[in-house]
């Protein structure tokens, strides 16, 4: 069984946090992996699109249960890449941090390494959770270093020779492994629209005048509307001039149909993932594929996941 160099093993027991950084197919969670059979440690997995603690879309905290490491919360940051989804990969690496129990916590994070986008989102990532120690695994992380002037100790190591490259095809497979694993127990579920709030949408979130013929919802927030509507709406200009609205925003029910969504408990604690099925705006409740059978916040997401593939 290959080990964690012993000058990391040691760098990760002196530190409170360990960052790990590196492009796709650098080795990241197999070194995190070597790390956590040899010390206990919490691990937060916020690589989002290749998940070894809890669903991909989450940024999962980890605990040691017995042998393995178990998912205890998790942030729902509803896409599997990080591509315009910056601020919830931060948010929800944050709120675990805050979580964390056990130290030292060990961070995986996404092949999204380098380049501006990459240094961007990894230097903010780093600025909010300010890790003690950061390991660069590969080429293109001189940029880290920065943050050994700024009180960090920063790592260099090389991509192992024993880490064998995925395919795109190869990763999506993965990743459809896990989202069936997480949906073993799921079942098909109707909740109230009264039953809960949402997040990240307009829908739910406006003030509802009443609605003209033909919609089905009807939400207004300052200087834009949501409109739900049961076929094709013929009159936008007209409705965002009678709304005083700039932004009008139009969907049918089957538009959200196998939408991704998270859902949480009344404290704010993730609960796990929920398919939407179908919502019914006259009889004003929701359907979900979900193994959650209450939450009271559902977090949309901006991903749809077929439960038949």
């Amino acid at each position: 069984m290959v080990s964690a160099p012993a000058r990391l093993l040691e760098a990760v027991a002196g530190s409170r946090m360990a960052f790990f950084v590196g492009k796709n197919d650098t080795g990241k969670s197999t070194l995190i992996k070597q790390i956590a059979r040899d010390m206990d440690v919490s691990i937060i997995d916020s690589d989002i699109g290749q998940s070894d603690i809890g669903p991909p879309t989450v940024v999962s905290l980890g605990e040691r249960r017995g042998e393995r490491y178990a998912m205890t919360d998790g942030y729902f940051c509803g896409s599997t890449t990080p591509a315009k989804h910056f601020l919830q990969l931060i948010a929800g690496s944050a709120r675990m941090a805050k979580r964390v129990k056990k130290y030292p916590v060990l961070v995986n994070t996404t092949g999204l390494a380098t380049g501006n986008v990459g240094r961007a989102l990894k230097t903010e990532k780093i600025n909010s959770l300010v890790p003690d120690l950061i390991v660069g695994i590969g080429d293109g992380l001189e940029y880290l270093d920065a943050f050994a002037r700024a009180g960090a100790t920063v790592l260099h190591l090389p991509v192992s020779p024993l880490v064998k490259p995925k395919s795109r095809s190869e990763r999506a497979r993965l990743r459809q492994k896990v989202f069936r694993e997480h949906f073993t127990n799921a079942r098909n579920v109707t909740f109230p629209f009264s039953g809960f709030s949402a997040e990240r949408s307009l829908l739910f979130n406006g003030r509802q005048p009443r609605a003209a013929g033909g919609l089905l919802r009807l939400d207004v927030s300052g200087n834009e509307a949501l409109v739900v509507t049961s076929g094709r709406l013929s009159s936008p200009k007209e409705l965002m001039s009678a709304l005083n609205v700039d932004m009008l925003h139009i969907y049918t029910p089957g538009d959200l149909v196998n939408a991704l969504v998270g859902l949480l408990d009344g404290r704010g604690k993730f609960l796990g993932l929920g398919i939407i099925e179908a919502m019914d705006f006259e009889e004003e409740n929701i359907r979900l594929f979900s193994a959650v059978s209450a939450f009271r916040v559902l977090q949309f997401g901006s991903i749809r996941l077929d439960r038949k593939d």
